[in-house]
């Protein structure tokens, strides 16, 4: 129950209830003996002032709250789905900027390859007629899923990216032919994927991109921590890459800011970013936008 929120009223840090669970329940348990009817203690000689002075409280300790790509990947685990939002909900940028999403594959038939981003939320290995491996997985966005089968070449070459429940990019065409029976002449459509490239989506982003953009609504609240967070950024992730934030209210008034410091885009410093401007839009631009 803690893992799924059920307690997030009472403290939102699910990690630190986590950690004080069990000692929670030992004090619970003794004070459930100590009212127990018919059952005397000593308690019973004190008055309610001195029961009050006497109450043992729960110390919580400092725990580092989950990450929320932690907490998601823990709501998955227990419930079966998310709850607190969504892991592919850190990927609008690619998704409006250049992926198909799955409920609009066939406008792609027999045309040019093109990327799908989602979750593989299911795999399963198997062996061709030649002894070589080859992978049957289901991608989820948030609009489908659908099954597909990557052939033996592509998966010797993509196998280490093929993990369940992280954002991954896959390059593919998605060809239609007709079959015709030489017996009863009878056609039928055969439609499938030619699986090209399968890539986490943090891998693509460090290749790829050129410059990442924060974006706030000016009418959410800014907490001034964040912005001095950013300046510390620069410091630990040194590159080439630039950071502009992006600033706008209500009236559509605009303010652009350059930071004078450039950044090395790492998965890690893709995470920090996403827990430390939870009210910002992270969006990314692309060197190769013009290949996709």
């Amino acid at each position: 129950m803690i893992q799924c929120g059920a307690f997030d009223s009472i403290e939102p840090n699910r990690a630190l209830l986590l950690e004080v669970s069990e000692q929670a329940y030992l004090l619970g348990s003794s004070y459930q003996k100590e009212k127990t009817p018919d059952q005397n203690s000593l308690f019973d000689l004190l008055s309610q002032d001195e029961l009050d002075k006497a109450a043992v409280c729960l110390e919580y300790p400092d725990v580092k709250p989950w990450s929320h790509k932690k907490l998601l990947a823990i709501e998955k685990n227990v419930l079966g789905f998310y709850i607190s939002g969504h892991p592919l909900n850190y990927c609008s940028s690619e998704i409006s900027s250049f992926g198909v999403c799955i409920n609009s594959i066939q406008e792609h038939i027999n045309k040019e390859s093109f990327y799908m981003i989602g979750m593989i939320s299911h795999k399963i290995i198997k062996m061709d007629k030649n002894m070589n491996h080859f992978a049957v997985i289901t991608l989820e966005d948030l609009t489908g899923s659908v099954d597909l089968s990557i052939k033996s070449k592509i998966y010797d070459e993509y196998q280490d990216n093929l993990v369940e429940e992280e954002p991954v990019i896959i390059k593919t065409k998605y060809k239609q032919f007709i079959s015709k029976s030489d017996e009863k002449e009878a056609r039928q459509t055969i439609n499938f994927f030619n699986i090209e490239e399968v890539q986490l989506l943090d891998q693509f982003r460090e290749k790829h991109v050129k410059s990442i953009q924060l974006s706030l609504d000016l009418n959410q609240e800014v907490e001034s921590t964040n912005l001095e967070q950013l300046r510390s950024f620069p410091q630990i992730y040194s590159g080439q890459i630039p950071i502009t934030i992006h600033l706008s209210d209500s009236l559509d008034n605009q303010v652009f800011i350059q930071i004078k410091e450039k950044v090395n885009l790492s998965s890690q410093l893709i995470e920090d970013l996403q827990e430390n401007f939870k009210n910002y839009q992270i969006s990314y631009t692309y060197q190769m936008n013009q290949n996709l």
